[in-house]
């Protein structure tokens, strides 16, 4: 609920000019809970920073600038690449400079061939959506699919009252 009234202030805030507001507001909102923006209809305003050099940084980049998620060059929050011995991540940032998120894709599987810059260009943009615009809950699949109320155990025994029902 933060998140979403966040997310209206800085779209009421951002129309009036209030840039400051705004901006506090639009950090605020991707703290709490960034996929409030997708669920709202509302793009994220961003900018994009470092990106990793040569044709995979061309394509992140490419990709970034065409994302439905993102409004690119309105300010905003700040995307850059960061690399290190592990690879490369993008990481997100607020107006004030703080650090929101930090996403690496997920390492190739052992036996695997090279990816292409392609290819390694959308597994990083893939796992940016996936994880640093989606919901920030820390819960396993089980935990997700649990969220509508039922349990496995409690849908197991109507199942098996069913069944009994039906034969």
């Amino acid at each position: 609920m933060k998140a979403r009234i966040a997310a209206h202030g800085f779209r009421a805030a951002q129309s009036e000019g209030k840039t400051q507001l705004a901006q506090a507001l639009l950090e605020q909102a991707m703290q709490l809970d960034p996929s409030v923006f997708r669920r709202l209809g509302l793009k994220i305003p961003a900018r994009l920073g470092t990106m990793p050099a040569g044709d995979v940084g061309q394509r992140v980049g490419d990709m970034l600038s065409s994302s439905p998620r993102l409004d690119i060059a309105s300010g905003g929050i700040t995307i850059q690449a960061e690399s290190d011995r592990a690879g490369v991540a993008l990481c997100t940032y607020g107006p004030s400079g703080t650090r929101l998120s930090c996403v690496r894709p997920d390492p190739p599987r052992e036996g695997d061939k090279p990816p292409t810059a392609e290819e390694q260009a959308q597994k990083l943009v893939e796992a940016f959506h996936r994880r640093a615009l989606a919901v920030p809950l820390g819960l396993s699949g089980t935990d997700l699919s649990s969220l509508d109320g039922t349990t496995t155990v409690g849908q197991q025994a109507v199942n098996k009252e069913l069944d009994g029902v039906l034969e």
